[in-house]
C-alpha cells in the first residue's frame, strides 16, 4: 500500500470479504492442513484464511513492537534462511519455525495456522482503530471516527495516512 495503488477502503473491503468467506465455511481447516490438501480444497478457503492470518500477524507484530516490526520482518527471515542455494526444507515446518520465534504470534499459530478456530478479530481490530459492523449477516470494516494516538500510529503503519495524503494531493 506504500505506492497508494489501492484505497485503504479497498484494503478493508478485501479483508471483510475474506472474513465473510471464511465465516461461511462450515468445516474449518487449519492453514497447515489446507496447504497439504490444497489440490482438494477450494482455493478461496485457503486464500481467505491465509489473508486473515497474515493480517492478524502483521497487527500483532506492529502492536507489540510499537510499529518497529511488521510482517515484512518475517518475509525477510524466510528469504534469508530459505533462498537458493540453501538446503530445501518443508515449507510448513520452515514457516512455523520462524513464526514461533515471535511470542506475540503464539495464539495466532495455535488458533489459525495449526488450529481450526473461527477468526476472532474484534479485539485486534479495535486495537488498531477499525470497527466491524454486521449488515444482513455480512461484515463491513471501517476506520473508527475517534482514534487514540496508538490507533493512529498503527493505522499509519498499515498505510492509512499514506493513502489519505496521496488522495489529498490529487485534489
Amino acid at each position: 500500500m506504500a505506492k497508494n495503488q489501492i484505497r485503504f477502503e479497498d484494503f478493508l473491503d478485501t479483508l471483510a470479504q475474506a472474513y465473510n468467506f471464511d465465516n461461511l465455511q462450515s468445516r474449518k481447516s487449519s492453514l497447515v492442513d489446507s496447504s497439504k490438501n490444497r489440490w482438494n480444497v477450494s482455493d478461496n478457503q485457503i486464500y481467505a484464511r491465509g489473508m486473515l492470518t497474515a493480517f492478524l500477524t502483521d497487527v500483532a507484530l506492529l502492536r507489540e513492537s510499537r510499529g518497529k516490526r511488521s510482517i515484512a520482518a518475517i518475509f525477510q527471515n524466510v528469504y534469508q534462511k530459505h533462498h537458493v542455494p540453501n538446503e530445501p526444507a518443508d515449507g510448513n515446518a520452515a514457516i512455523l519455525g520462524i513464526l514461533r520465534k515471535y511470542s506475540e504470534l503464539n495464539s495466532i499459530i495455535e488458533k489459525y495456522v495449526t488450529g481450526t478456530d473461527e477468526i476472532n478479530w474484534k479485539t485486534d481490530l479495535e486495537t488498531i482503530g477499525i470497527e466491524a459492523t454486521e449488515e444482513n449477516s455480512v461484515i463491513r470494516l471501517s476506520v473508527m471516527v475517534k482514534l487514540n494516538n496508538q490507533q493512529k500510529d498503527l493505522l499509519d503503519n498499515l498505510g492509512y495516512n499514506n493513502w489519505r495524503k496521496a488522495s489529498n494531493k490529487r485534489k
